[in-house]
């Protein structure tokens, strides 16, 4: 008789939110009562929500699904969404042997879990990115999820990357992105802010922390290379604008140097623009206008300041706000050019400052276009019941 094929392992999926709508959290469990796996249970993980309305709905539809489904209620709770799933690793089944994560993002079809499970096979795998899966005995070994980052995700890669730990990436699921300018903003202050946490905690120079290898220190240059280009941009463009107020007042010359430091922020803004070659209008506007929101957090996580707002319900982020600091930045930036023109005339360097000027406006144009008509860009939520073999779609919920 020929071998049978060994048992599938267990999947604790894991679904961490935080004030989300009870009916876009309904839809989601919905669609993944329908994954076609035989072993699996969905941990529902709801953190910091305090209004009992949002999140009771939530706990009695895990509960009308059945025992498969738990819901689990924490309030306040330390660090975050990465506190949540700590907690969420702890009650897992004991027969558990793979954790699976799903941000409320991810399109995943009814067979994700019979095609990318099977990747586990080889026993130096740790984690499977599609999107998110994870051996257990891998997530254990390395301390679980890291509460001292708001890249968990980040952090966790880079851990399990150190254990000597392989991933495996079979074709991946469609990603829907942010759904709002708001969840935009949210997402990238919290990639910033992260990069510059990792940055800060393992050196990125080798001179310092040794327990990095060279391809594991270039990965986390490359990945934070567009949040520092982010930071640098803000950097110059306040520098420009203070060597902008120097010529009005005295009238002084613009030397090349000066016309050099403008034209490298346009060289950072151009670069920006080419990493997404291929990608549609609307994409690349969105990114222009997160560039100071990314910037911002870059900063503050490199001088220990505040962290970004993690909540759904954030008041800062709500979609229609203006957004004060981009706001004057873009009128100083507009105001700066005419004056340095109206001081300079034609001359040349006058007009590659003015033209750099604006160049370095245009992100901060982009910000305050996106919030007043957040729908003119972003792609609005969606989510639907799908056929056989169809895709499941996900609402936000970091």
């Amino acid at each position: 008789m020929p071998d049978r094929p060994p048992p599938l392992p267990m999947v604790s999926i894991h679904v961490p939110i935080c004030n989300e709508p009870p009916d876009r959290v309904r839809n989601a469990l919905a669609l993944l009562a329908e994954l076609d796996y035989p072993a699996y249970e969905v941990l529902v993980v709801d953190h910091n929500t305090p209004d009992p309305e949002t999140w009771e709905p939530v706990a009695k539809e895990c509960a009308r699904r059945g025992a498969r489904f738990r819901f689990f209620h924490l309030g306040p709770w330390p660090a975050g969404r990465a506190g949540a799933l700590n907690f969420a690793r702890v009650q897992a089944t004991d027969r558990a042997e793979v954790v699976a994560v799903l941000g409320l993002d991810a399109s995943v079809t009814r067979n994700w879990l019979q095609d990318a499970v099977p990747e586990f096979a080889d026993p130096r795998v740790g984690v499977v990115r599609s999107p998110c899966l994870l051996r257990k005995a891998a997530l254990d070994g390395v301390g679980g999820w890291a509460e001292w980052t708001v890249a968990e995700d980040a952090a966790l890669d880079l851990a399990l990357s150190q254990a000597r730990w392989l991933s495996a990436e079979p074709v991946p699921p469609v990603d829907l992105g942010p759904a709002d300018f708001a969840d935009a903003r949210q997402q990238a202050a919290r990639q910033a802010y992260g990069a510059a946490q990792i940055g800060r905690k393992h050196w990125l120079l080798p001179l310092f922390d040794h327990t990095l290898t060279w391809p594991q220190r270039r990965r986390m240059i490359v990945g934070g290379f567009r949040w520092a280009g982010d930071a640098l941009s803000l950097l110059l463009l306040l520098t420009d604008l203070t060597l902008s107020f120097g010529l009005v007042t005295a009238s002084g010359q613009i030397g090349t140097s000066r016309v050099l430091c403008a034209l490298l922020a346009v060289a950072l803004l151009a670069g920006k623009v080419a990493r997404m070659r291929g990608a549609r209008v609307g994409a690349v506007i969105t990114d222009l206008a997160l560039s100071h929101t990314a910037a911002r957090a870059f900063w503050n996580a490199l001088l220990g300041k505040g962290v970004p707002c993690q909540d759904a319900a954030c008041p800062e982020l709500a979609p229609g706000n203006l957004l004060p600091e981009e706001l004057a930045l873009l009128l100083a930036s507009w105001a700066a050019l005419t004056w340095v023109a109206a001081v300079h005339g034609a001359a040349w360097q006058a007009l590659v400052w003015c033209a750099a000027l604006f160049v370095q406006s245009l992100p901060y144009l982009a910000a305050v276009s996106l919030s007043w008509r957040p729908a003119l860009v972003v792609r609005r939520r969606e989510v639907r019941r799908p056929a056989l073999g169809g895709v499941a779609r996900f609402g936000s919920g970091d």
